[in-house]
């Protein structure tokens, strides 16, 4: 009946929303300052449906951490300057997740980034740190 056919479109839709994940928060558990990668625990457990129970994410490691390259005066290249992020265990940051795979992104060409893998807390990379340990 109708009825039913309105919540399992309801429960369809929740299930997709559920699993699309865009951005999130996380906690450092090391920082890798050599590769400038870190292992990180996802703060926002999994539920993947309003009928099961929340469990914690798995910690991801060899997460990519973003860093500046700027210039302080825009006209002279010889004030270019990188900035290297230092994270410590502890730190909350913010990581975004890339839509595709980013298994080739390192090569600096093109890839095909994998279609299994569509908006994958795998495929995150740390922007910034939001409350320092």
């Amino acid at each position: 009946d109708m009825t039913n056919l309105g919540q399992y479109l309801h429960d369809f839709r929740e299930g997709i929303m559920r699993s699309i994940v865009t951005n999130f928060s996380a906690v450092v558990i090391s920082f890798d300052e050599e590769n400038l990668t870190a292992t990180i625990q996802p703060q926002v457990n999994n539920k993947p449906d309003i009928h099961t129970p929340s469990t914690a994410r798995p910690k991801i490691e060899n997460v990519p951490v973003m860093f500046y390259r700027l210039r302080y005066n825009d006209k002279d290249p010889l004030t270019e300057r990188e900035y290297t992020p230092f994270l410590k265990a502890g730190d909350v940051v913010m990581c975004t997740v890339s839509y595709r795979s980013m298994d080739g992104a390192k090569s600096g060409g093109t890839y095909d980034g994998q279609m299994s893998r569509i908006m994958n807390m795998q495929d995150a990379v740390i922007v910034g740190i939001i409350y320092g340990a």
